[in-house]
């Protein structure tokens, strides 16, 4: 193998999450091999002008959700509209949950696979690029459908681990590189 690289990295956290939900690891991967570069390879140099072979795997973290979301934040506050008291002169305001606390959500992880390879022939002129992916997102994050009758509204929902996704497919690129006519 002509390069390999591996990123482990240190512990991200967000404060985004409860404690013992913060932390999450996300390592990575990958190598890649020229082929051409082999001598077992030079009968093919008047055809094929490079050929190399790749793959990686890594993981991301995700934690774009609103900051302490694992706690219910009170408003005290007259546009919160929830006043207390038997005349108008003698009110008290009231305090109000304005979202739901949600103390398990954590990291929305994704994983992704990429195998492929680059391929040059005919002077380079022919050029073939093959690439299979599988990402992978687990725990994604987004806002729990909550009833009206809460009274948190759409903005005070919880942000949840709601489920897993999966992409996965193939690309192929074909390119001609030449010139037509004289110089």
């Amino acid at each position: 193998l002509y390069f390999i690289i591996v990123s482990i990295c240190d512990e991200d956290n967000s404060s985004n999450f409860a404690a013992g939900k913060r932390g999450g690891y996300f390592p990575s991967v990958s190598a890649g091999w020229v082929v051409t570069n082999e001598k077992f390879m030079e009968s093919t140099r008047n055809l094929m002008d490079f050929f190399k072979i790749r793959a990686s795997w890594g993981q991301n973290g995700n934690c774009s959700i609103e900051a302490f979301n694992y706690l219910s934040n009170v408003a005290f506050d007259k546009t919160a509209k929830y006043s207390f008291g038997n005349s108008k002169d003698d009110q008290s305001t009231g305090g109000v949950a304005v979202n739901i606390a949600n103390p398990n959500t954590t990291w929305e992880k994704l994983v992704q696979t990429d195998l492929g390879f680059d391929a040059r022939f005919l002077n380079s002129r022919l050029n073939v690029n093959f690439d299979y992916y599988n990402k992978i997102t687990s725990g994604w994050l987004l806002k729990a459908p909550i009833p009206q009758y809460y009274g948190v509204g759409e903005d005070g929902a919880p942000s949840i681990n709601g489920g897993d996704v999966s992409n996965k497919g193939v690309e192929i690129v074909l390119a001609w590189n030449d010139k037509v006519g004289k110089d």
